[in-house]
């Protein structure tokens, strides 16, 4: 038995078990094709050839595809074949550098042969030495290939190889910031690995690279964050990097001038981008199926498999940190799988400390796993970075009491040992983290776990020496705090609505309680063997406390009606404050949570005043007196906005920072401005990074708050140029005419653009206040045209810097809000919106719906002057169909508005028969109780002024048919009134439409069969018409005659009795008529003598002449020997 030679690949090492795929056999098309070309000609003249066979642009990718791959392929002309490439390409290498990222490096590297992976390098080098657009891409790719913890030789010679590059091309590298910092990050990771004897020469080489980097580059290696500082606590011990920690902590302005110290860095937040560098495409995309896709309980071979690829070696262990880092940092599911069967984040979290082998490992993954709980704050950071460290210790507590145990002296350990001088920094953090998990109901109670019976002595001592807040807190009486004991404070100055938190977050709050069964709301999964944190006795003595007390306040009701001050406790807290003093005094009453049925979202104390958004009537029957209750939304003067205003500045310049108090502290609109046109100044001189953006645009929106308030309407009562230009003297208004003056092509747009986006996700008031402005401020200054569309188009440049890739939801989502606040506003600007923007605008149903919903019977007025002069167009006639259907669901005053632009807009009633079969009128079915009343008016209207044809008739006959629906009746006698004789032939066309087919007609009925009107269909109709209009001498026409007569042959028994009415009008004309005309060709006959007259007139007509007249075919398809055969 023969065994077949596995087909190798050009790049890629094969097996039996894999073989050639559909990448090789592109690559060999495009190999061959180049190979064709150039086969036997020397260097010039295959470079004459490329270049012109690179003009064709059909053949010019795969010509790039083909000379990359006898790159990759053959060393010998790689030098030659690349010199070519670099001369003839016509895209800057662009088909090559995207085929090194997306398929060659980034899906198929480790199956690269070992040739082919020393000439990918080579072709690296030599594209960096080019400088070839897109090839920083490359290298990013190249630096997530060196793989954490693994010292073999191929990722140790891909991580010099690489580093040799490097360092041949700083000059290039500089240019890059993210690819120096994404360097450094990469480096200073696996120089952890190379930490052996045999790795000396190469860890020197590396030690030396990255310190020039981090010396030289530092203000791009700030971008990285706090995790720079946790690389460099695991390689302090390296000479070079010691000298560098201690600079970095002892004098910080030797490295930048604008560093502060290292707790600037320990309070910026890594991007998700450094974490993902440190995992190869297929160990993430393993790590994102473990956590997205698997189900909770079925983990165990994956993870068991992922452990012998990646983790089985002793040397691996520091890889656990990378990969803790990236679930936290990167992996954030959706509401969607965290109520789903997936396995959570915090499980596999917990499975990748519990089987480390390593103490140090262990150590430093403990501190991956808490590092964001350190320095965290809520303003910046992202609740789901420490959500997994609280789930991992509540969970472990039964299975894993070990892990818990030594997680929780971990984190009490950590602040007084991490940096002793920033110890207070560390437990404020800490703190924080935990009153933010309380917070979000993260976890309901932290008693459960800081009081554990069963963890020891000493540990349960230094939590509560460590915490004793929240120890303190989470103990009331002896009872166990309910998860109706904490309510989410609401701060006044935050902008985050409800739905917004959810999405941020991935955890619901939506529900008011929690079900006792389970103490974390988040977690989708709680067996049968997981902690419970409360039983039957504790909630019987929870109820029996809650009545007593209700009995107690009900009797002190009855005895003191007239008491003058009473006190309110807070439903998170034991401390009750008086309405008439300004100090809060504790008190020991048991607490009663707020009754079910109270929509009450934040309740919190603060001195005097009691922040709440709703507060019905039950929750005051507790008390005889009224409490001082003060809603405050958006008072950016209250003492927690100014804590939060004053860290945002504390992060922006000192010159901007005193721009800004100086807005704040002026009064007058005309100060206010020149204060924003410094500051517009001073943005335009330095360009703004991503974090002053979005501290500075923080600071505006506080300050401008007042401003931006819906209030008086934007559009002064009357309209004037010298009335809109006094509208504009808006300190806000400062930055639209900063930026609409600048040309589109100015860099100096963008800081300004990517502030107003900002501000945009904050306020969005912002978005229909510049469009207001783009109005106005052409009204005032009076541009032409042509300036008119480029200014008002800086509202799309706006969406674009926001990075919103749905224009005409943007537009809608703007609209909507300004249609609440100020309606004229709405109506003005909407011809300029779709004049402007057609393709978002014009046809839109739900914008249109939006527009028609405000508008009053003057401002349709307008609009439909507009559209009849030409200067409006708000759909055509291909989408007025989709409109109208969409329309079905609106209120009437929309729908008849809607009738009234489409007049204006002459659309024909051709764009409203396909709407027709669905329209429906009283009570079609039992189940339906909405009519379109106005779409059947308006559309009887426009059939109304046309004259009956084949298309309108099949149409409406093709309507269901209904007793009460009178719509078709009407508009058939409306016709025969006026078109009778065309009336009855369309309708004897429509009877006649099943023929038997003829050789020379075939084509025709095959057409006309789909359009075909069920005859019962047409039966109902026309007996309808009978009864209910009383249209009976129309039938008596012959033309009506011969349809009646046809219609009775092709019906069943069946249907003749249901419509017998109908055809004894035949019988009656019959008697009517004795004899018929001698041209006649009767339908029906009571004898067998009109049959053998028929037959006789029909032979002699087509005996006597061969020139038939066109209608001659239609008689003889009427042939009797059906009326014959019904006879016999």
């Amino acid at each position: 038995m023969t065994t077949e030679r596995p087909i190798t690949s050009r790049l890629f090492t094969t097996s039996v078990v894999e073989g050639r795929i559909e990448l090789d056999e592109k690559y060999d098309k495009a190999y061959n094709s180049v190979m064709h070309l150039i086969r036997g000609l020397t260097e010039e003249e295959s470079h004459h050839v490329l270049n012109k066979a690179f003009d064709d642009r059909k053949v010019h990718d795969e010509l790039c595809l083909g000379l990359l791959v006898s790159i990759l392929a053959d060393p010998a002309i790689a030098s030659r074949h690349y010199h070519d490439l670099t001369l003839v390409s016509r895209d800057s290498l662009k088909v090559v550098t995207e085929t090194l990222i997306h398929q060659i490096i980034g899906e198929r590297f480790n199956r690269l042969s070992e040739s082919t992976r020393r000439q990918l390098l080579w072709l690296v080098r030599e594209l960096v030495k080019t400088g070839i657009n897109n090839v920083e891409g490359v290298v990013w790719c190249l630096l997530r290939q060196i793989a954490g913890g693994d010292v073999s030789s191929r990722n140790v010679w891909l991580a010099e190889s690489l580093v040799d590059i490097l360092r041949e091309n700083r000059p290039w590298l500089d240019k890059f910031p993210i690819i120096v910092a994404s360097v450094t990050y990469t480096y200073l990771r696996i120089l952890e690995d190379h930490n052996g004897p045999q790795f000396a020469g190469l860890r020197q080489k590396e030690v030396n690279f990255v310190v020039g980097l981090l010396r030289e580059r530092f203000q791009d290696c700030l971008m990285i964050g706090r995790d720079l500082v946790r690389l460099l606590q695991n390689i302090a011990k390296i000479q070079e990097i010691e000298a560098f920690w201690r600079d970095l902590i002892h004098n910080p302005s030797s490295l930048s001038t604008g560093f502060t110290g290292i707790l600037q860095l320990l309070q910026t937040r890594t991007s998700r981008r450094f974490f993902v560098v440190r995992l190869t495409p297929e160990m993430e995309k393993k790590i994102v199926f473990l956590c997205t896709d698997v189900k909770f309980g079925m983990q165990k071979r994956y993870q068991e498999w992922f452990q012998r690829q990646y983790l089985n070696t002793p040397e691996s262990q520091t890889l656990r940190c990378d990969l803790i880092r990236f679930i936290i940092g990167c992996i954030h599911p959706s509401n969607e799988v965290l109520c789903s069967d997936i396995i959570p984040r915090w499980a596999v979290i917990g499975w990748l400390l519990s089987s480390c082998t390593s103490p140090v490992a262990t150590a430093n993954s403990k501190l991956a796993l808490f590092y964001d709980w350190l320095f965290y704050n809520t303003e910046i950071d992202n609740i789901m970075n420490i959500e997994p460290g609280i789930l991992v210790m509540y969970h472990s507590m039964r299975p894993h009491p070990v892990l818990t145990t030594s997680l929780l002296d971990f984190i009490c350990r950590i602040i007084p040992n991490f940096h002793p001088p920033l110890a207070d920094k560390v437990r404020a953090g800490m703190h924080n983290s935990l009153r933010q998990i309380l917070e979000k109901r993260v976890v309901q109670s932290l008693e459960p776990l800081f009081d554990n019976r069963h963890m020891d002595a000493e540990l349960r001592k230094l939590i509560r020496e460590t915490f004793p807040e929240f120890c303190a807190a989470n103990s009331v009486s002896g009872a166990e705090v309910k998860a109706e004991d904490f309510v989410a404070p609401v701060s006044s100055s935050s902008s985050v609505t409800h739905m917004d938190l959810m999405v941020e977050t991935g955890l619901d709050f939506r529900t008011s309680t929690v079900n006792n069964e389970s103490e974390v709301n988040n977690s989708n999964h709680v067996g049968e063997d997981e902690a419970m944190f409360s039983d039957e006795e504790e909630e019987q003595q929870q109820q029996q406390q809650q009545q007593q007390q209700q009995q107690q306040q009900q009797q002190q009701q009855q005895q003191q009606p007239q008491q003058p001050q009473q006190t309110t406790t807070s439903p998170s807290s034991t401390t009750t404050t008086t309405t008439t003093t300004t100090t809060t005094t504790t008190t020991t009453t048991t607490k009663a949570p707020p009754p079910a049925s109270v929509p009450v979202k934040a309740i919190k104390v603060e001195k005097t005043v009691i922040k709440t958004e709703e507060v019905s009537q039950p929750l005051n029957q507790n008390v005889s007196e009224p409490i001082d209750v003060k809603p405050i939304v958006n008072d950016v003067s209250s003492v927690e906005e100014k804590v939060d205003l004053s860290k945002h500045l504390d992060y922006l310049e000192s010159d901007m920072k005193t721009i800004l108090l100086n807005f704040q502290k002026e009064k007058e609109t005309k100060q206010r401005c020149d204060q924003l046109q410094k500051l517009c100044d001073l943005i335009f001189s330095d360009d703004l990074d991503q974090d002053e953006v979005v501290n500075l645009s923080t600071c505006l929106c506080q300050m401008l708050c007042d401003d931006l308030i819906p209030g008086a309407s934007l559009l002064p009562q009357d309209i004037s140029p010298e009335s809109i230009q006094e509208s504009l003297g808006r300190p806000l208004y400062v930055l639209f005419d900063n930026l609409t003056t600048l040309p589109e092509d100015d860099r100096r747009r963008q800081p300004l653009l990517a502030l107003l986006a900002e501000m945009h996700k904050v306020i969005l008031q912002v978005g229909y206040h510049l469009l207001y402005f783009l109005k106005a401020s052409n009204i005032k200054t009076e541009k032409v045209q042509e300036n008119n569309e480029c200014s008002i188009h800086t509202y799309r440049d706006l969406c674009k810097s926001a990075g919103l890739k749905d224009f005409a939801g943007f537009i809608i989502k703007d609209l909507r809000l300004l249609s609440e606040d100020d309606p004229r506003v709405l109506s003005w600007i909407i011809p300029d919106l779709y004049n402007s923007f057609p393709k978002q605008t014009r046809g839109n149903a739900e914008l249109l719906q939006l527009v028609l919903e405000r508008l009053d019977s003057s401002q349709l007025h307008d609009l439909v002057c507009m559209v009849l002069q030409g200067s409006l167009q708000m759909f055509d006639n291909s989408s007025f169909a989709t409109i109208l259907e969409k329309s079905l669901q609106w209120e009437t005053v929309e729908q008849l508005f809607l009738w009234q632009l489409a007049k204006a807009h002459e659309i024909p009633v051709d764009c409203c028969l396909s709407v027709m079969p669905k329209l429906k009128f009283t009570s079609h079915s039992a189940s339906v109780s909405n009519t379109h009343g106005e779409a059947l008016s308006n559309i009887l209207m426009m059939l109304r002024r046309e004259s009956p044809s084949e298309i309108l008739l099949r149409t409406l006959l093709l309507r269901e048919f209904r007793m009460e629906d009178p719509t078709v009746a009407t508009i058939l006698q409306y016709w025969v009134q006026r078109y009778e004789d065309k009336m009855a032939k369309l309708i004897n066309d429509v009877v006649n439409n099943k023929p038997q087919p003829s050789p020379n007609k075939r084509k025709r009925n095959q057409s006309t069969k789909a359009s075909a009107v069920p005859l019962d269909q047409v039966l109902s109709h026309l007996n309808h018409l009978r009864t209910a209009c009383g249209q009976t001498t129309f039938f008596a026409l012959e033309t009506m005659q011969d349809t009646l007569q046809t219609a009775q042959n092709q019906c069943s028994e069946t249907q003749k009795k249901k419509y017998g009415d109908l055809f004894a009008l035949i019988e009656e004309e019959e008697e009517e008529e004795p004899a018929p005309e001698p041209q006649r060709k009767p339908k029906s006959s009571r004898g067998r003598k009109p049959k053998g007259r028929k037959k006789q007139e029909t032979e002699s007509e087509e005996e006597s002449s061969e020139e038939e007249d066109v209608k001659k075919p239609s008689r003889k398809r009427k042939k009797n020997n059906q009326v014959g055969s019904d006879s016999d």
